[in-house]
């Protein structure tokens, strides 16, 4: 956590001085209880202004938690870390999470999401992502698809793979712009055969698959929505 050293405005300091507030609440706990006041009035300034100067403002502990430059953990024993939003929030996270395996020899879970917009191939039924949009060693929850551009000429899409043409998404005969599919295919149970289903082994491009004619113009945006699974490294 950098901070700016230069204090001369009153608006950088009350920042400064909030970062303080968490970062040295400990050694305002550690003064005797008659001295909390004195020292929270008189040594707290001082105590912030050389820790800014010799760049140690880095960690900050409130109750139980502590932030330390990208982390936050908790400090009690066993300690739970909670995030509870107000009535009806979500918690949300963007990027790729992670879930560490127990044990420290590296396995871990990721979930993630992938996404690509396809302008389909006007000289064949089958347009393939640009990306492996389908992630080695992973199971794919769900393929959720928009028509960004209307579909001309073919009379259905139908979202898959290279092998399953309809493994997520079954055909599709709306073809206008807005038009969106959310794929469960591969998540139903009567699927029978391993190439159907929700395992993905390795890496693959993503599918559609038009049918009647060959497209005469149209674009899908798709995103994958995975979780990847990774094997101990020791």
């Amino acid at each position: 956590m950098k901070v700016k050293t230069k204090l001369n405005r009153k608006g950088t300091w009350d920042t400064v001085r909030t970062l303080c507030a968490l970062a040295l609440l400990s050694a305002w706990m550690a003064q005797p209880a008659k001295a909390q006041d004195d020292w929270w009035n008189t040594g707290f300034d001082q105590a912030c202004r050389a820790a800014v100067a010799a760049g140690s403002l880095t960690v900050a502990n409130v109750d139980n938690l502590r932030f330390d430059g990208n982390t936050i953990s908790s400090t009690n024993t066993n300690g739970n870390v909670t995030v509870a939003p107000n009535g009806s929030g979500l918690v949300s996270f963007s990027g790729t999470e992670r879930s560490a395996g127990s044990g420290a020899n590296g396995a871990y879970s990721e979930r993630g999401y992938a996404e690509e917009l396809i302008t389909l191939a006007t000289g064949g039924l089958t347009t393939d992502s640009s990306a492996n949009l389908l992630p080695a060693n992973s199971i794919i929850q769900a393929v959720v698809c928009r028509v960004t551009t209307t579909i001309t000429t073919a009379t259905s899409w139908a979202v898959g793979d290279g092998t399953t043409a309809a493994r997520f998404s079954a055909a599709n005969s709306t073809l206008t712009a807005g038009t969106t599919s959310v794929g469960l295919a591969h998540m139903a149970g009567n699927v029978s055969t391993t190439a159907a289903g929700p395992t993905q082994a390795a890496a693959a491009k993503l599918r559609i698959t038009a049918a009647g004619s060959n497209p005469g113009a149209g674009a899908v945006r798709c995103g994958v929505f995975y979780t990847v699974f990774v094997a101990p490294t020791s």
